[in-house]
């Protein structure tokens, strides 16, 4: 297990990550990113993330992306993937301080 898999396991991700939002087409300002696993209501998540202030992540699985689609801007991420830790940390181009929220 390399040093990055230890630090940020699967469960210490979804613990401590920004918290379980849907994306949706709305505005709002001055948003703060939840520093402590918080959630984030649809319209602050869509605006973050056309901001490039979060990463938009949809950990649900290909069938569910198939029947539903994912919101505007989210990165697909199998959360059953083996080498989900790397394959996130890939997203965030290795920064481990990139906020992130989950669509789940």
């Amino acid at each position: 297990m390399t040093q990055a898999q230890s630090t940020l396991t699967r469960r210490g991700f979804l613990v401590g990550g920004a918290g379980v939002v849907l994306a949706s087409a709305a505005g709002a300002q001055n948003i703060s990113i939840p520093k402590d696993g918080g959630t984030l209501s649809p319209p602050d998540a869509y605006q973050l993330v056309q901001e490039r202030r979060i990463f938009l992540v949809d950990v649900r699985r290909p069938d569910e992306w198939a029947s539903t689609g994912s919101g505007q801007g989210a990165l697909r991420l199998d959360l059953r993937r083996k080498d989900f830790v790397t394959a996130l940390d890939g997203l965030v181009a290795g920064d481990k301080d990139a906020p992130i929220a989950l669509i789940c």
